[in-house]
């Protein structure tokens, strides 16, 4: 059991922080564009949070070969983005493939545990870890849903910025800009929309 302890480990942890990367890492690039002023982000904040039945959703998918993938999912309303669901999706190693459902998740959660602990992701309101278990047991999601009405985007931006240091300093422009402006970004950066 240790072996595979250590190899969902090695697993887990490198495509985890490639999903949770990819989004910091396409940020750094959109250093020339300029940031909002704060007070027409934060009243447009405000006016669009008491209209949550309104909120659309796209993904963004980054494929990264052996089967492992970065999804990013956005919730949007109008012109704010209201929540985030970052994902990594990587292979379940064929020996424990027998495993069911249940032991899958059991295996897995104390290794995303510690990596969500390591990186700040514990006991914060608005953040909410999951995993999901294809139905054939070949490959889980490790997730990550960031609710913008639980968590204030700056506070959010302040957990990234302390993993990836000044590259993410422009994640809170883009969570305070239009969604279609992260839209463009991510296909600018070779992300590919999920229909």
């Amino acid at each position: 059991m240790l072996n595979t302890n250590e190899i969902l480990k090695g697993v887990f942890m490198k495509k985890f922080l490639l999903a949770s990367a990819c989004l910091l890492t396409l940020t750094a690039c959109g250093q020339g564009q300029e940031a909002k002023k704060a007070t027409t982000a934060s009243a447009s904040h405000q006016t669009s949070q008491t209209k949550k039945d309104e909120v659309k959703t796209k993904t963004f998918v980054k494929d990264l070969g052996d089967n492992h993938k970065n999804k990013i999912q956005i919730g949007y309303e109008k012109d704010e983005i209201v929540s985030m669901t970052i994902m990594g999706v990587a292979p379940i190693p064929e020996d424990m493939q027998k495993l069911d459902v249940a032991e899958l998740k059991e295996t897995l959660k104390p290794e995303i545990d510690q990596n969500n602990s390591q990186n700040g992701f514990t006991n914060v309101a608005g953040l909410h870890p999951d995993i999901q278990i294809a139905d054939d047991k070949k490959t889980y999601t490790n997730i990550m849903h960031i609710d913008f009405s639980q968590i204030q985007k700056e506070e959010f931006a302040k957990i990234i910025e302390k993993q990836g240091g000044e590259q993410n300093s422009q994640m809170l422009k883009y969570l305070k800009g239009k969604p279609q402006d992260l839209f463009t970004y991510f296909k600018d950066n070779g992300l590919t929309e999920e229909k």
